[in-house]
């Protein structure tokens, strides 16, 4: 009985592999350390993750194809970016373009959909403020999809240092918008990863952790690079925890590395974790 369970416990990891996931962003997201760190991550899980990404924009821009038609042309650069997924392949991705009748979230989900069943979807926006309105119209489009991911993450907005720059998003006006969309969400499935605290309790732990790096932040909002990667660890964690049910799949490995082969060769038994990539 002892050695099933150990070997049970060795082979959670693989409930991970060859995941599907759709990363949604604005600036923060557009190739920037957050969202490549974000990536590598996932692809080290063997979870397959396309991100698309437009400077400014805002939930409603990706949840209401009237309201991006009509803003789009004024969004900063006015492209968007995409990341490959971990075959690098940027073949698999869809064109959005701002002419789209259908929302661009639901055009890159359901593109996606079609190859293999899309596992979760992860939304990076807020920083551009939009309203409570807006914001729904997001969720809503989402809700709408025949084939809607059974995971939904929304990353909210992270510190930022107004000293620098961008002197309107204050310490308050970020927890403002985390509020927002913690109010579209209610009721949802979609659920909030955030680095500034939920509902009416803040927390600064995070904050306090990218003071300690020094600068992170290029501008005062968007993040430098040992900033991006924080953000991006710390939302990973968040979101893995309760995408694959349990901890990250290094720390599985790790755990079993270190506890159940230990226990093993005292028992004689063979070495039963799987090889780290």
């Amino acid at each position: 009985m002892k050695k099933l369970f150990l070997f049970l416990i060795c082979s959670q990891p693989v409930l991970a592999a060859n995941m599907t996931c759709v990363h949604i962003g604005d600036s923060q997201s557009s190739k920037t350390p957050f969202s490549k760190r974000l990536q590598e991550n996932f692809k080290n899980d063997d979870v397959n993750i396309f991100t698309y990404a437009r400077p400014s924009s805002r939930a409603s821009h990706w949840g209401n194809a009237q309201y991006s038609q009509k803003y789009a042309p004024t969004l900063t650069k006015g492209k968007f970016y995409f990341h490959p997924s971990k075959n690098n392949n940027d073949k698999e991705q869809v064109t959005l373009n701002d002419s789209d009748r259908t929302p661009w979230a639901q055009t890159a989900i359901n593109h996606h959909n079609q190859k293999s069943e899309v596992d979760c979807v992860i939304f990076q926006l807020g920083d551009n403020v939009d309203s409570l309105k807006g914001t729904k119209s997001l969720l809503a489009s989402f809700e709408a999809l025949k084939n809607k991911p059974q995971k939904c993450y929304w990353v909210t907005p992270t510190w930022s240092e107004p000293e620098r720059g961008y002197k309107h998003m204050n310490d308050q006006k970020k927890i403002e918008i985390r509020r927002t969309i913690e109010k579209a969400l209610a009721g949802s499935n979609c659920k909030i990863i955030s680095t500034t605290g939920h509902g009416d309790k803040v927390d600064y732990s995070f904050k306090d952790k990218l003071k300690k790096a020094g600068r992170y932040t290029t501008d005062g909002l968007h993040l430098n690079t040992k900033g991006g990667q924080m953000w991006a660890d710390a939302a990973y964690e968040q979101i893995t925890r309760d995408l694959y049910g349990k901890d990250t799949l290094k720390e599985a490995l790790d755990l079993c590395t270190t506890t159940i082969d230990s226990v093993n060769s005292k028992m004689g038994v063979p070495h039963s974790c799987p090889v780290k990539k």
